[in-house]
């Protein structure tokens, strides 16, 4: 099964903007960025979404699916 976040558009713009906020000067692909950074644009998403605690595993498995083809 294949977690979507919904909406999609208002969640692409969250991760989206969270970019803006913060550039990772070696992340030229999403396996550059360091993890760091990714945790500041996790947490930011946190900020702005919300959900079940016990689906915070399959959450965060589909923002990093939707933030690695984000930042491409």
């Amino acid at each position: 099964m294949k977690l979507l976040l919904m909406p999609a558009d208002k969640c692409a713009t969250i991760i989206n903007d969270s970019f803006c906020e913060r550039v990772d000067p070696e992340g030229y692909c999403w396996a550059a960025v360091s993890d760091n950074i990714k945790e500041f644009y996790w947490d930011e998403f946190k900020k702005n979404c919300f959900w079940e605690e016990q689906d915070n595993k399959k959450v965060r498995t589909a923002w990093k699916t939707k933030a690695s083809v984000a930042y491409s």
